[in-house]
């Protein structure tokens, strides 16, 4: 019952945003990729303005850059010699200095932008970030406020558009604001979480404030609520070590301040916009994490055109080669692969992921021998190695022999017996094994060893689910759902395995009262509406209330999601309005082909085939 509803529990969301490093010098290391696409509502705008040429941007010294991304910069400058007006020229030359360790340099482009567009918020909001990279606080404040006040002016002017402001500036204008103004900052976060109450960035900004102010219990509440959408997030866990010494729960703190010695570039925020700057700038790690994504989603094409693009910046090559085996081994060209990872672990004999991905690559090829050789080169090095002991689950499966996995799993929990996130790996690759009580074991033990993991204990209610516990999933989602109440997916959990008891009313409940925390969560407002218009059940159906909820999912979505039109397609159904369940099918298809989701084109296209007919779709089983 409602498939895309139970996926859509089931995956665990990690939202990476990689941000710019602030670098005075040009970058050290090579972080640069993608030609993305351009800035909402840039383009050329001629006669708008008294005309500048380009060398009013500063040149500057780029010689230490690789070649082709000196060419680029040079090529950007002179396209805007050939059109100085034309503000998506200078985005991209912009974006070029931004992204690689000249943001002041980008300031005077950005600047134009915004004379010759003063009615777009997004060149105020781009200035801001170029300010904000460079350290210059003041003028990146006035930047960003000038770019939240030409925003509510557009919506205001716009009602029929989303109502909602971009969040990011919020942020990132508290975050200059926290030190000596706290509570502007303050009422900029409280902002933010007006829309999305469960924000990591505005709630570990909030406990900040508290924590500066020592009010520590309100403090580690807020590091807490962060950390519970952003397990990884370090400078939650190290603001939530800080209250917890100062509360004196120093065993708890300690774990924290662990966790916080991790990778310090990460963080949670959400900043479409500024990836826009970097892609177009050539940023490495971004353009490499654009490969994945394409290679998971089997889009070789796009991921091929990246690879190509990252070759021309990527001075050492290592990470490129790298991504580009993963492409080779993602289209089942294995020998190719093979002679790529190859190459790349002769050279670099440390690069242990290249090292287990050749393995794998050897087993694709059917060299299986030669594969488990190399996984367990690996792991009687680094018995802990999750990937490699991935690697080698995966070749236990395809060469039939599962019990051959076991060991170097228990081998693995042997050497750190007391991590947790260890031990919900293992409990994963068990579950892949198709040992569900073994796998059980080890998510509960991995809860029990951070039992304020939420990441962890949601996790356990993940595995419970799979392996048919109802019962025991719905209790450790409901457990979250006690402390954090506005916690989407496991609210999702709760709501599938109701449906899968055909509890309609209670899925009513559930999603209601998720609503009362989230109310502009496009996720809940559309599953409900999913529910109302599509119900078997002739009293649970309120086909009225479906079409104005998945009308205020789309419109909070920017009407880009598949799903979401698809809902608001049956909720026309449903009232029936078929003319307009006909065409919000057709739109949900589209969307649905742009993002590469053939299950999505293939279930939309059935149910308009009930549209076509004049029927209501029904949900079964």
């Amino acid at each position: 019952m409602v498939r895309w509803l139970i996926n859509t529990c089931l995956v665990v969301l990690l939202v990476v945003c990689p941000t710019s490093c602030r670098r005075a010098q040009p970058a050290a290391d090579p972080n640069a990729p993608t030609s993305g696409p351009a800035i909402p509502g840039a383009g050329a705008t001629r006669g708008t303005a008294k005309s500048a040429a380009a060398s009013e941007i500063p040149d500057v010294d780029v010689s230490n850059l690789p070649v082709k991304l000196q060419v680029k910069i040079g090529a950007a400058r002179q396209a805007l010699r050939s059109a100085p007006d034309d503000t998506q020229k200078l985005l991209d030359l912009a974006a070029l200095y931004y992204t690689q360790g000249f943001p002041q340099v980008a300031v005077p482009g950005l600047r134009r932008a915004s004379d010759l567009e003063p009615n777009n918020f997004v060149w105020f909001y781009c200035l801001g970030r170029a300010y904000d990279e460079a350290g210059e606080a003041a003028p990146a404040i006035a930047a960003y406020e000038k770019a939240l006040t030409v925003h509510q002016q557009y919506l205001k002017e716009h009602p029929q558009e989303v109502q909602m402001e971009y969040q990011p500036a919020h942020v990132r204008l508290a975050t200059l604001l926290l030190d000596k103004e706290p509570e502007r900052a303050a009422e900029h976060l409280r902002h933010v979480l007006e829309f999305a109450p469960a924000d990591p960035t505005a709630l570990a900004g909030l406990g900040r404030i508290a924590l500066a102010a020592k009010r520590y219990d309100e403090a580690a509440e807020h590091f807490r609520h962060a950390l519970a959408g952003a397990p990884r997030y370090f400078l939650a866990h190290a603001g939530l070590a800080a209250a917890l010494q100062a509360l004196g729960k120093t065993e708890e703190a300690a774990r924290h301040e662990q966790q916080a010695s991790g990778n310090q570039q990460w963080s949670p925020l959400d900043d479409p916009l500024e990836m826009v700057m970097l892609r177009k700038g050539l940023r490495l790690d971004v353009m490499l994490s654009d490969v994945s994504d394409y290679v998971q989603r089997g889009a070789f094409d796009r991921a091929e055109r990246v690879v190509q693009l990252a070759r021309e910046v990527d001075t050492e090559g290592k990470r490129t080669r790298y991504a580009l085996g993963l492409l080779l081994l993602g289209r089942g060209k294995g020998a190719e692969a093979v002679r790529e990872l190859r190459s790349l672990v002769t050279e670099f004999p440390d690069f242990t992921a290249a090292k287990s991905n050749l393995a794998l690559a050897l087993a694709a090829t059917d060299q299986f021998a030669d594969a488990e050789r190399l996984l367990r080169e690996i792991l009687d090095q680094h018995p802990t190695d999750t990937l490699a002991l991935d690697n080698f689950c995966q070749l236990a499966i395809r060469e039939k022999k599962p019990q051959d996995a076991l060991e170097p799993l228990n081998r693995a929990l042997a050497a750190a017996p007391d991590d947790a996130n260890l031990h919900m790996s293992v409990a994963d690759l068990l579950l892949s094994l198709e040992k569900p009580t073994e796998a059980a074991a080890a998510a509960r033990k991995a809860v029990e060893l951070a039992p304020d993991s939420m990441a962890l204990r949601y996790a356990l209610g993940s595995l419970l689910y799979i392996v048919g516990d109802l019962d025991g999933a719905e209790r450790e989602w409901t457990e979250i759902l006690r402390t954090f109440p506005d916690h989407i997916r496991s609210r999702m959990g709760v709501v599938t395995v109701l449906m899968k008891r055909k509890d309609y009313a209670g899925v009513d409940r559930v999603l209601r009262a998720g609503l009362e925390h989230r109310p502009n969560s496009a996720e809940l407002l559309n599953s409900l509406a999913w529910v109302l218009c599509t119900c078997p059940e002739d009293g649970n159906r309120k086909g009225e209330e479906a079409v104005r909820l998945a009308e205020k999912a789309n419109l909070l979505s920017g009407r880009t999601n598949a799903s979401y039109l698809d809902t608001l397609a049956a909720a026309f159904a449903e009232v029936g309005r078929f003319d307009d369940a006909r065409k919000t099918a057709d739109e949900a298809i589209r969307q649905a082909q742009i993002a590469g989701r053939a299950d999505l084109v293939q279930s939309s296209g059935q149910r308009k085939a009930f549209y076509e007919r004049n029927k209501p779709y029904r949900e079964t089983e």
